[in-house]
């Protein structure tokens, strides 16, 4: 059985590693409001774009976060025997460092949402223009 040093050092590096692997933590591009050429988009453009930015709202609305933290908590407690002191310890440990994650990663997914929102408005001024 390995050391509860190494399942420590473990389960903090699996953690730290979600930050930059496109898992919840890693903060999205952000999307301009205005991009050059969308004036030259055609009406199908300007809906399959609309359509994109309500994918991301959607998306985002969905959040899914929380599956972190239940896995880190149980993958920590189990590794060590979640009876034991160490193991809750553990347990607790990887649970706030997920419920971190999640936090940042929902705080990201609202900003995302607002500015894909911000998008598809502008998007429909020129659908609007355009006469589609």
């Amino acid at each position: 059985m390995p050391s509860p040093k190494a399942l420590v050092a473990a389960a903090l590096l699996a953690l730290s590693g979600c930050a930059g692997s496109g898992l919840p933590g890693t903060a999205p591009a952000p999307i301009a409001t205005i991009q050059p050429g969308d004036d030259q988009l055609s009406c199908q453009q300007l809906t399959s774009q609309m359509a994109q930015m309500d994918g991301i709202v959607a998306s985002a609305s969905n959040g899914g976060s929380g599956a972190l933290t239940n896995a880190a908590t149980t993958a920590a407690s189990s590794s060590v025997g979640g009876t034991s002191a160490f193991g809750q310890v553990l347990g607790n440990v990887a649970s706030q460092a997920a419920s971190d994650l999640s936090s940042n990663a929902a705080q990201e997914q609202q900003v995302e949402a607002t500015q894909a929102q911000q998008r598809k408005t502008h998007l429909m001024g020129l659908y609007t223009q355009k006469k589609c």
